[in-house]
């Protein structure tokens, strides 16, 4: 062949190799495309979709672009002039994704063909083989069974739709759910549940995944174990979305929660016994609890001991919420954050997901909680709240420091504390402390962990009021010092969305 040249993969004749098209029959022989390099946040690559669909002429459908966003590196569009290779470049830019327009040449198809045998009919062929090697048959045959035996009967054994709508589930079904569709992440000494709502996207509590740690541990209920990516955590909801590609999870269907009422029955799994996981009931106590402005469920979880980050479900296995926190000192009610608010909001984590709820009463709910929130924000304006705990850290082998938060129109003067330290439900201890270096947390000078409670007081203006204050606290009496370090301190009288903190390593 000529330098410079190749045969046209259509009609065979010589043409240039920076051709983009024939000129005899006039078709493309190069096809543009745009290669990504790194794997944006499950939020970036939400938007940038969507800034795709933008450009005109682009081919693909949102959930391909987003699909291969989330799998870069790799090809995003391909098979377009440069033009619109180019437009969506520069989508994908603004998004701060880094990328690249490149050209693919179709193969001629005389080489193709060449490299093709003559065919036989498939119905010749399939006689034909079964009867030169009918002991190759029979192992195949048998093959395909056990594959068969074993996609049905493993972790892949999703659920259908009808398995959800057919009605209430037996234990027995609602514990092979629970086993292939719910596991534990761990990160640094955090720990908690986290359940499947795609086959490789995880949900879980904020808590469970470390700030600066971008992956976590991820272990199933048979022991194995992957490696999980956190795609995005969300401090506001306290909810982390985290990717564990490949791992054959099953996902669980979501359920509209706007419809409980208070003392409705849920269901949790019981993943303590060897043998499984159980169904274990408890009631709603309040099916629209406002927290900092958003409505959660509060749930009591009676004689239960779950984890943050565990799904809660109605009677057919659908998840109707993820349980974050406990409430008060109390260990049996909890905070949960309804389904609906996964897919819903300004800025949803799985938006396209689909989710039958009725969104007019949903609305309604959350108008309710904005409205029990500005009442809030008013009585803490009208007087001094009560205090907040934002961190809890290990100073020696038999100290701890905590930080308390506190709105005052004026200096707060010394005020004493009393404390719980908790291990799971085993009470350790029960301490005391004296706050009496209040500073104002807008001057600058304070050192204030970014926490839900923070972000709601300066969303609110409030924070320009607010005190903080360390508090040392003497922990002889609590046991060995290895036992302090992951436990849970808790706030008496505190605030009911502020009064705990996991106590960290100095």
């Amino acid at each position: 062949m000529p330098g410079g040249t190749q045969p046209c993969p259509h009609c065979g004749r010589p043409i240039a190799l920076e051709a983009g098209s024939c000129s005899h029959c006039n078709r493309r022989t190069l096809f543009d495309l745009l290669t990504m390099f790194e794997t944006p946040e499950a939020r970036v690559a939400y938007h940038a979709a969507r800034s795709l669909l933008e450009v005109r002429g682009q081919p693909h459908e949102f959930l391909v672009l987003k699909r291969r966003l989330l799998a870069a590196p790799g090809i995003v569009v391909e098979s377009v002039p440069r033009a619109i290779a180019e437009a969506c470049q520069e989508k994908l830019a603004a998004h701060g994704l880094a990328t690249q327009v490149s050209h693919q040449t179709a193969k001629p198809v005389e080489v193709v063909e060449a490299q093709q045998p003559e065919r036989t009919p498939a119905g010749r062929a399939a006689l034909q083989f079964i009867r030169d090697r009918p002991g190759t048959v029979v192992a195949l045959l048998v093959a395909v069974a056990l594959v068969i035996v074993v996609v049905v009967g493993g972790r892949m054994e999703s659920f259908s739709v009808s398995d959800f709508d057919s009605g209430p589930i037996s234990a027995e079904r609602f514990a092979e759910l629970a086993q292939n569709g719910i596991v534990d992440v761990s990160c640094e000494g955090r720990s908690g549940a986290a359940f499947f709502v795609t086959e490789d996207i995880l949900v879980t509590a904020a808590g469970a995944v470390c700030p600066a740690v971008p992956s976590v541990d991820v272990e199933f209920f048979d022991g194995s174990r992957t490696l999980g990516r956190v795609l995005r955590v969300d401090n506001w909801l306290d909810v982390a979305v985290v990717r564990a590609g490949g791992s054959g999870g099953v996902p669980l269907r979501l359920a509209d929660s706007s419809s409980l009422q208070m003392g409705d029955s849920m269901i949790r799994a019981d993943r303590s016994q060897a043998t499984g996981p159980s169904p274990r009931r408890f009631r709603v106590a309040d099916p629209n609890r406002n927290l900092l402005g958003s409505p959660l469920l509060l749930i009591d979880t009676a004689s239960t001991r779950p984890e943050s980050g565990e799904p809660v479900f109605d009677d057919r296995g659908r998840v109707l919420g993820v349980l974050l926190s406990q409430m008060g000192s109390s260990g049996n009610l909890w905070f949960a954050l309804p389904s609906n608010s996964l897919v819903e909001g300004a800025d949803p984590f799985f938006a396209d997901l689909e989710m039958d709820f009725d969104r007019e009463r949903w609305e309604s709910r959350v108008r309710e909680a904005q409205d029990a929130d500005r009442k809030t924000v008013a009585d803490a304006r009208r007087s001094s709240g009560r205090a907040g705990l934002l961190a809890a850290r290990v100073t020696s082998q038999a100290s701890v420091a905590v930080t308390v938060a506190r709105w005052s129109p004026t200096i707060p003067s010394e005020q004493q504390f009393s404390f719980t330290l908790r291990r799971g439900e085993s009470i350790l201890c029960s301490v005391f402390g004296a706050a009496n270096r209040w500073q104002r947390a807008a001057g600058g000078s304070a050192n204030i962990p970014i926490s839900r409670y923070v972000m709601w007081l300066e969303k609110n203006d409030l924070l320009e009021d607010t005190y903080v204050s360390s508090v040392h606290l003497d922990t002889s009496p609590c046991g060995e010092p290895a036992s302090i370090r992951g436990a849970t301190v808790v706030l008496h009288s505190g605030v009911e969305y502020a009064d705990r903190s996991i106590i960290r390593s100095n």
